[in-house]
């Protein structure tokens, strides 16, 4: 268990998996008595826990789904576009520097000499920069190394995620804030068991509304963007720690 649970996994996949997870454990210790407002948040973290193993797994396909539209919608993957003449916002200078490092360390790997040789077989250059950007990725795989294009790694991931993730977060936080409002509201209700306020269920009540909005305000494509062509940075540039 603990050889899956490296950093990656906690912070891109567990993150956006607890989030998920955590407007159901709200939900249920929302409805627990006054005076056993401690074993709600204990039952929050519980249900979240038990969730999150299983969220974990499923919070990697919708993300990698995303990533395909995405890489779709910018014209390639980002580490490509960075190795590319027509689309970088490296320095010609620096990018000449990379490809001749790249051509010593991928045997076969053909790369342009020029902006304008690119131009002329632009569609072969791009599946070339590809190849590159796979090679790169399994070249960097060293932790320590490579902290840098790590860190990045996962922040991309995490955002990536979270963004696949947006559908069903907008409706697990939507019925959170359904049933912690009923709790709110219970003591005026007619039908309702309860008649004492929870001030527990009203700070969940606060919490899931604030985060629809982040759903809806803040977790958009454009804010997975600018991580994912850092990571890509961060990736090329490594060529000169190979």
């Amino acid at each position: 268990m603990h050889q899956h649970l490296d950093t990656y996994t906690i912070k891109a996949r567990l993150a956006p998996a607890l989030i998920i997870a955590l407007p159901i454990g709200m939900a249920l210790g929302s409805w627990l008595p006054p005076d056993q407002e401690s074993w709600g948040l204990l039952s929050t973290g519980i249900n979240s826990f038990v969730l999150m193993a299983l969220l974990s797994q499923l919070a990697h396909g919708p993300g990698k789904r995303l990533e395909k539209k995405l890489f779709k919608e910018w014209g390639g993957m980002p580490s490509a576009l960075i190795l590319s003449y027509a689309h970088t916002e490296l320095s010609h200078i620096s990018l000449h520097r990379y490809h001749t490092r790249l051509r010593e360390l991928i045997p076969g790997i053909e790369l342009p000499n020029s902006a304008d040789e690119e131009r002329n077989n632009l569609d072969k250059f791009m599946r070339q920069y590809e190849s590159a950007s796979d090679w790169l990725r399994a070249a960097t795989r060293d932790r320590e190394k490579f902290r840098l294009v790590f860190a990045e790694l996962v922040n991309y991931g995490y955002r990536r995620n979270l963004r696949g993730l947006k559908p069903y977060g907008i409706i697990a936080w939507s019925l959170g804030l359904i049933v912690c409002g009923l709790r709110v509201l219970s003591p005026i209700l007619p039908w309702s068991l309860a008649t004492s306020w929870n001030w527990l269920a009203i700070t969940y009540t606060s919490c899931c509304m604030i985060m629809i909005l982040v759903w809806l305000i803040v977790v958009l494509k454009k804010w997975v963007k600018p991580v994912a062509f850092q990571y890509g940075k961060q990736l090329v540039e490594a060529v000169d720690l190979l």
